[in-house]
């Protein structure tokens, strides 16, 4: 009995440590990483999705608080509003602006296995994330933190992923790596940041690489990249040649 309880304390204890490394709670890294990615300075960025049979070429526009992804043939835009707590999806096609519903919003974009939250980043506003670890990644120190899908119900049954763990740098907020999950544990889809690049003073994403994973064999069945730049790249966007980890 006392064996167990031991083993109960020490896990216990290792839990609170894991939730105030650095001073600060999951949800401290969580508004962290939300409020870096809105809180730059106004810029327009040139982008490619690719890896694939097609290139999809777009424009991304940062802005306070906000985020747009501006695709061509057929031409639309996605509007994102980012605050510390909550965020919204808006749809601009054809002159008219309309918000996603929970069906729309986890569709699949474009063939390229990710979906419109996934561009809005739509995991960092799920509810009571925890620190399950500390690891190195690319050389920097990274939190990991996990964090369970909203509980199913007639409006969110669509939700493909169950439980989601985030890398986050812990010096500096950033996000650096998602894994999602299905209901299983089985791996679906793992988004990792492989460069990055400083403008106007921001360090700011450069490239980043999407793999989608079939969960019953564990192998990926498609692998994307978005690559960022200040010029228009749309002509010429090999895919580099990087395996994954």
């Amino acid at each position: 009995m006392f064996g167990y309880l031991n083993i109960f304390c020490s896990s216990l204890l290792l839990a609170l440590f894991l939730q105030v490394a650095h001073g600060k709670t999951a949800e401290d890294f969580l508004q962290g990483a939300r409020l870096h990615a809105a809180a730059h300075q106004p810029v327009t960025l040139y982008a490619t999705i690719h890896g694939g049979e097609q290139t999809i070429p777009l424009t991304f526009v940062l802005g306070k608080n906000s985020l747009q992804y501006q695709f061509h043939d057929p031409e639309e835009t996605l509007l994102f509003n980012l605050q510390p707590s909550s965020s919204s999806l808006r749809l601009l096609k054809n002159g008219l602006s309309s918000s996603l519903d929970n069906e729309r919003r986890y569709q699949e974009f474009r063939g390229t296995g990710l979906n419109y939250d996934d561009l809005a980043l739509g995991f960092l506003y799920w509810k009571n994330p925890h620190i399950i670890s500390k690891e190195m990644v690319r050389g920097l120190r990274t939190v990991v933190i996990e964090l369970t899908a909203p509980s199913l119900s007639k409006t969110n049954l669509s939700i493909p992923d169950r439980n989601i763990r985030l890398w986050i740098d812990a010096d500096h907020d950033t996000l650096l790596r998602m894994e999602s999950h299905d209901e299983e544990g089985k791996l679906l889809k793992r988004f990792e940041v492989l460069s990055a690049q400083k403008i106007n003073g921001f360090w700011m994403l450069k490239e980043m690489r999407f793999e989608i994973f079939d969960p019953k064999k564990g192998e990926v069945t498609k692998r994307r990249y978005l690559t960022m730049s200040r010029e228009d790249q749309s002509t010429s966007a090999p895919s580099p040649n990087i395996s994954p980890k």
